[in-house]
């Protein structure tokens, strides 16, 4: 009998490998820890993070922690340099003695956090998911990651609407003499900014950015009444947690974060602007198109 499969929500887009890295604290002992997770795949490139901070290292062995860390650093650092090589995963040799690969697992994801965090939930209790939020995922911080969304909603939006690249990151001076304000996606009916918010330490930043994008909008639509202006609509698209990333997150952080986005919601409502939530790049690029293109 043939199952009607058109209720069940689509597989995510991208197959991608995983793996634990684990390390004995003493050489031989048996005894393994989570160090490190790593993920990636050949159309959405590689990532290896370490899964215990600084702070925590310390806690756990005093002095000796920089020294620990040093040899997780450089045994996450072995194994990006292996997979950016076109390397594999059950290819590489640990560079230290002690540091013992895992298994490889496979699965569909919508992006590599998404099997970062998936790998590190599975093997490593001394991770959480904010190890790989906005404030410790390598390099990012939120700004970073806050623009990597914008990134991310412009591709997926130019895919079929190229001539919509240059409604994206446009400036517009709001004010006479004030400076120039950046607007995500300032199209010939639309303003749009685009906000993330997330569970974990980068709470409190996230909601900021997203209220500041709000009144710029407010702003802009109340300026724009004494223009000939035709953009008619103005809102903000904020990315939240897939169900599944909300899945890994405390009770407790979850109801701070619904707390945050009531919040904007309210905000937005008594500005009479639009808060629009959504999870992934592609629910944001089909919505803007569908205004802009209307």
């Amino acid at each position: 009998m043939k199952m009607d499969l058109s209720g069940f929500p689509p597989l995510p887009p991208h197959q991608a490998q995983g793996m634990a890295v684990y390390m004995e604290p003493i050489a031989g002992s048996s005894e393994r820890i989570c160090v490190a997770v790593a993920a990636g795949s050949a159309d959405l490139g590689y990532s290896v993070q370490p899964v215990i901070r600084h702070n925590v290292a310390q806690c756990m062995l005093g002095d000796a922690g920089a020294g620990f860390m040093s040899m997780v650093e450089t045994t996450a650092s072995s194994l990006q340099h292996h997979l950016n090589a076109n390397g594999t995963f059950s290819e590489w040799q640990p560079p230290l003695s002690g540091v013992i690969a895992g298994d490889v697992d496979t699965g569909r994801v919508h992006d590599l956090n998404m099997m970062l965090r998936s790998i590190a939930r599975s093997h490593g209790f001394l991770s959480s998911l904010s190890d790989f939020s906005a404030e410790n995922l390598g390099q990012d911080d939120d700004t970073n990651l806050t623009e990597r969304w914008v990134r991310d909603v412009m591709r997926a939006v130019c895919d079929t609407h190229p001539d919509f690249k240059g409604y994206f990151k446009r400036r517009r001076r709001l004010f006479e003499g004030g400076r120039e304000r950046r607007f995500d996606f300032l199209g010939a009916r639309n303003a749009i900014q685009l906000g993330r918010i997330a569970p974990g330490p980068g709470l409190a930043a996230n909601t900021r950015s997203a209220e500041a994008k709000l009144w710029a909008l407010e702003a802009l639509r109340d300026n724009a009444k004494s223009e000939l202006f035709e953009v008619n609509n103005f809102e903000l698209i904020v990315q939240k947690p897939t169900e599944e990333e909300a899945s890994l997150c405390s009770e407790k952080d979850m109801a701070r974060m619904n707390e945050a986005l009531l919040d904007l919601i309210e905000a937005g409502d008594r500005q009479e602007l639009r808060v629009k939530e959504v999870s992934y790049p592609e629910q944001a690029a089909d919505r803007i198109i569908r205004l802009e293109a209307a």
